[in-house]
């Protein structure tokens, strides 16, 4: 099997989570750098018939961290840079991350994810280069397995597999 190039693991975020439908946009003009951690969530025993410890991996806290560049014009990047005062549940929304790279057609497999959005730089002004923005989400619980259909390559639609 081939290696999987960078558009074939999509992220749409809805951009309108007030709304009665979701409204996922893709993730993806200005932004160059996406990195997933999930953070195991740990706990270690030290029994007294062993010599040495046990640790298991109880549960993940899942983040995403994600820099680029600010792109005015695009629906998730004002979305996001719009969020960069906001606190509470102004700043929380769904996320979902699709797989496009199983051979499979639309719909693909998806997980979407409830997520809390922290902008940390709504733009970084540095002579002579283009303004920058980072934030990271963090993930609210756990996801939710499904497919996502996409249409027109920029909006996403999620149906949770029962």
């Amino acid at each position: 099997m081939a290696s999987v190039t960078n558009e074939k693991k999509a992220i749409y975020i809805n951009t309108a989570p007030s709304a009665q439908t979701p409204v996922f946009n893709r993730l993806g003009e200005g932004i160059t750098n996406w990195t997933p951690s999930l953070n195991g969530q740990t706990s270690t025993k030290h029994y007294i018939n062993h010599k040495n410890s046990t640790t298991k991996r109880n549960g993940t806290q899942a983040q995403w961290a994600f820099s680029g560049d600010l792109y005015p014009g695009d629906a998730v990047n004002d979305f996001l840079v719009g969020l960069a005062e906001k606190t509470g549940g102004d700043v929380e929304t769904q996320m979902l991350v699709v797989f496009m790279y199983d051979g499979a057609a639309s719909p693909y497999k998806a997980k979407r994810y409830n997520v809390m959005v922290d902008i940390s730089n709504d733009g970084t002004v540095e002579g002579g280069a283009d303004v920058t923005i980072d934030g990271t989400f963090y993930a609210q619980g756990d996801p939710v397995e499904g497919t996502a259909t996409i249409a027109d390559g920029d909006i996403a639609t999620f149906t949770a597999t029962v």
